[in-house]
């Protein structure tokens, strides 16, 4: 089962963006609009915020409705993983609880 569904939550919108080249900046603006309540975006990755698409997406952010965009996901780090299946669980975890708050 999915986090959402685990938790009960019937209030989050869950946007997986898999193409991030050519940056699909009106289907995406277009899906957001379709959430016109929607204030707050939550950009989460599993990579260090140094490394996966945070710093691309970013970039290309600022024309989402006025909604704003956060990030949740490991601090910068010069390894991609922390090498500890428990850590990783625990950051997990914690990356979960802050996307869903």
């Amino acid at each position: 089962r999915g986090e959402k569904e685990k938790r009960g939550d019937a209030r989050t919108a869950i946007v997986r963006l898999e193409q991030l080249y050519p940056f699909p900046q009106e289907r995406l603006k277009a899906i957001l609009a379709s959430y016109p309540r929607v204030r707050d975006g939550v950009w989460v990755q599993e990579e260090p915020r140094n490394m996966g698409a945070w710093s691309f997406v970013k970039e290309r952010s600022s024309d989402f409705s006025g909604q704003t965009l956060r990030y949740v996901g490991r601090a910068a780090s010069p390894s991609p993983a922390t090498g500890n299946a428990a850590v990783h669980k625990r950051e997990l975890e914690q990356f979960l609880a802050e996307a869903f708050a």
